[in-house]
Order: C-alpha cells, then sequence, then structure tokens
C-alpha cells in the first residue's frame, strides 16, 4: 500500500476491493498490519535487508513514524467514519475496529533480524497512538504468536514490564500460541 517516499502515495486499490467484498457479504475485517516497504527499512532504518525487507519491523525514529502515519491513513479510511465508507455510501458499513500488529513477532522468520519483546512492544505502542488517534475507541491486537519455547514467558515478561497490558485479544493470542497448560498457568499467575 506505500511503494514509495512520497506522501500520502498509498495505493489502497487492492485493499479497497477486500474491504468492499467483505462488507457486501455482511463482514468485517480484521487485518493484520505486516510488513516494511524497502525505502522504510534500508533508507530510514538503515538495514542491510536486500530484497526480503518486509520482515524487518520498523526500529529508529523515523522508520516508526512513517509506519505510524501509513496505520493513521489506514485507520482514516477504513476505521469509523472512514474515507472508504464515505466513497462508498451503497456498501454495508463494517468499518475496521480492530487491527492486528505484526504476525509471529516472536519468530526470526517474521520479525527480523531477531524476535525482541522491547522492540514489539515500541512497534505496538506506536501502532496503538497511530490507530487511535484515528479511531479512540479501535482495538489493537497483538500479533498471532509462533508455538515456540519461550514464548509465552517472554510475553510474561513484557508484561510485568508494563510493554503490553492485558486485554482479550491478548489472551486469546496467547492461548492460541501454546499447547502446555501448565507454562500457560504459571505465566499468567505471575502476571
Amino acid at each position: 500500500a506505500n511503494p514509495t517516499r512520497a506522501e500520502g502515495d498509498y495505493r489502497w486499490g487492492g485493499f479497497d476491493a477486500v474491504v468492499a467484498e467483505a462488507a457486501q457479504h455482511e463482514i468485517t475485517v480484521l487485518p493484520f498490519i505486516f510488513g516494511t516497504p524497502k525505502w522504510v527499512a534500508k533508507g530510514l532504518d538503515g538495514r542491510n535487508c536486500g530484497s526480503s525487507c518486509e520482515h524487518y519491523a520498523p526500529r529508529r525514529k523515523a522508520a516508526r513514524e512513517a509506519w505510524r502515519a501509513f496505520l493513521g491513513e489506514a485507520a482514516e479510511r477504513y476505521g469509523r467514519g472512514g474515507e472508504f465508507w464515505a466513497e462508498n455510501p451503497g456498501l454495508p458499513k463494517h468499518p475496521i475496529r480492530a487491527w492486528q500488529i505484526w504476525n509471529e513477532q516472536n519468530s526470526k522468520s517474521f520479525f527480523a533480524p531477531k524476535p525482541s519483546t522491547k522492540s514489539y512492544a515500541k512497534l505496538l505502542e506506536s501502532a496503538s497512538r497511530a490507530i487511535r488517534s484515528a479511531d479512540r475507541r479501535a482495538d489493537v491486537v497483538l500479533g498471532g504468536m509462533a508455538e515456540l519455547a519461550g514464548s509465552v514467558e517472554r510475553v510474561g515478561r513484557a508484561m510485568r514490564g508494563g510493554s503490553v497490558r492485558w486485554t482479550p485479544d491478548l489472551r486469546s493470542a496467547v492461548v492460541s500460541a501454546i499447547d502446555d497448560l501448565p507454562v500457560l498457568l504459571r505465566t499468567v499467575r505471575t502476571w
């Protein structure tokens, strides 16, 4: 949706079609926002990511600002009272009310160069501020986690440190990420 540095150069056409089709069938979309354009990863973050920059989450201030700008525009377009709904008055209104941020952020395959609770918390906070500036009632959902050893413990550390708050969305993401009930119970009891 944002292939160049030019301000406001978002290509919403593909996502417009998805949201419109869903609305026609009375479905509300839950997007997961994932990926970093090369110009952000290389130019603003100084990453040496070759052609696979999308897995590098924004880390430097300028890159996170570009991330926030994009998310704010997306929420203004597809959220409650959004531009998309004004441009398509014939569609049933099913604005996006929840936004999942990243996916498998605990996996180095999706959060390069390596998973970091602190970096993900910053990304989540940036996303939350941007989305809620457009729709203060929007939900910002923790990305689904890969089933990897130690995942629940890392979320527990982030929550004890205050970087992530317990919400029903987080609870479902944590539960879906593990299959070891004793580990889940021990971790939740420490929160």
